[in-house]
């Protein structure tokens, strides 16, 4: 029987509203059915965080990065740093003085490995759908230019950009195409989701075809309710 959560947020009210109206969440979470969407509430603002670092991880043109930092009210004393693998997109980013921006994949794994930059209407290789996943497993309906780009594994970014951290202190938002629950599975092996205050996520799991995932995202969502970690569906 699958568990049945106390709680689920959505960011904004237009996803709390789709969430709530939608006949077929299946677009939104691939596991979840809408039973289980009854106690879907709006995120509110971290009341009394204790974080000190923002960690956006497919920043993507920084739009979300500007949502969150406006939500949660961040102050001038938290550290925010921005991932954006995809170098055509990384040129396009309007660069904020108090951001800290890196041009690298992030994954479970460090090294150079293949990145399918998704082509728009428009023939540039800017789509939201880019991803380090494989495309034997990926958006099949898409076309991709792929292009050599450097991954950092979760645990040496953590290591190496943050080795003053402690417990609760990070923020962090995921959306990077499928390679979420590859680093959820290793934050969870090695016991690094104690860094974590709460994070924004979009799972991918419709997007994907053929990968086997030891964890579900509807399994992922029951797991950080299970140790309390404060999660928010990103859409």
């Amino acid at each position: 029987m699958k568990p049945t959560f106390k709680h689920i947020k959505a960011f904004s009210k237009e996803e709390l509203s789709k969430f709530k109206q939608c006949s077929d969440s299946q677009h939104l979470l691939s596991a979840f059915d809408l039973s289980r969407l009854r106690n879907i509430k709006l995120d509110n603002p971290s009341q009394s965080p204790s974080f000190k670092y923002f960690l956006d991880f497919g920043t993507r043109f920084g739009e979300g990065l500007e949502k969150i930092k406006g939500h949660e009210k961040l102050n001038k004393d938290v550290e925010i740093y921005s991932f954006e693998a995809n170098p055509y997109t990384f040129q396009q980013i309007s660069f904020k003085d108090d951001v800290e921006y890196y041009n690298i994949a992030v994954s479970a794994q460090d090294g150079f490995f293949n990145f399918n930059c998704e082509i728009q209407d428009d023939g540039k290789p800017y789509g939201d759908g880019s991803s380090l996943m494989d495309i034997a497993y990926w958006n099949k309906e898409a076309t991709y230019k792929p292009v050599g780009v450097f991954s950092m594994s979760i645990i040496s970014l953590l290591d190496k950009l943050l080795p003053d951290r402690s417990e609760k202190s990070i923020l962090a938002k995921f959306d990077i195409e499928g390679m979420e629950f590859d680093i959820f599975e290793e934050l969870r092996k090695t016991d690094n989701f104690k860094w974590f205050s709460k994070i924004y996520v979009e799972f991918h799991q419709g997007n994907m075809d053929g990968k086997p995932l030891p964890t579900t995202d509807f399994e992922w969502m029951k797991y950080f309710e299970d140790i309390g970690l404060d999660v928010v569906l990103w859409n």
